[in-house]
């Protein structure tokens, strides 16, 4: 019974890891200015960062928000940073 919990946490660990870098691949595609030092590959840190940019200008502006769900889509992002240039 050991034996399976194991496998069972073990196995569950890997998939979320497998989707969090699938996850920060999606992001990296829709922002590749995130990779600062401009190696190829977004690193945790790197996505931390810029996603709290991300974060920060949402709260600066709330109006990015167009479809009014309470918060802010890539789309909404990148259109709302291309009207206000």
């Amino acid at each position: 019974m050991k034996k399976l919990i194991f496998l069972l946490v073990c196995s569950t660990a890997i998939l979320t890891a497998n989707a969090n870098e699938e996850w920060k691949a999606k992001y990296f595609e829709f922002f590749p200015e995130a990779d600062t030092n401009k190696d190829g590959e977004l690193s945790w840190p790197e996505f931390k960062a810029h996603k709290a940019m991300f974060d920060d200008y949402y709260k600066k502006n709330p109006d990015a928000d167009t479809n009014k769900d309470g918060k802010m889509n890539f789309k909404e992002f990148k259109a709302h940073k291309k009207a206000n240039k």
